[in-house]
């Protein structure tokens, strides 16, 4: 018992509610937006080809530099995480 960290306790119990939290948000999300476009009528159809589209169109030249600061500031975060096992 002399080697209880209370603050690694309470970012392991933090980083799980965290995370369970956001996988349930996300899905309960997608169930209700899959659940509002089913369906047969002629605007639920025109909005799934919209958004199909809308996915199908999107550009990576667009948001490169988007893309390169989420990089950098993902590698950052794996350094620092390394950082702190070494500690």
């Amino acid at each position: 018992m002399a080697d209880f960290d209370p603050f690694a306790f309470y970012r392991t119990l933090l980083f799980v509610f965290l995370s369970v939290y956001t996988v349930l948000t996300l899905v309960s999300g997608a169930l209700r937006l899959w659940a509002l476009l089913r369906g047969q009528s002629t605007t639920k159809r025109f909005v799934r080809l919209y958004l199909s589209y809308q996915l199908v169109s999107i550009r990576v030249r667009t948001f490169w530099r988007e893309l390169l600061q989420i990089g950098l500031l993902l590698a950052m975060l794996v350094g620092i995480a390394a950082l702190h096992r070494m500690v």
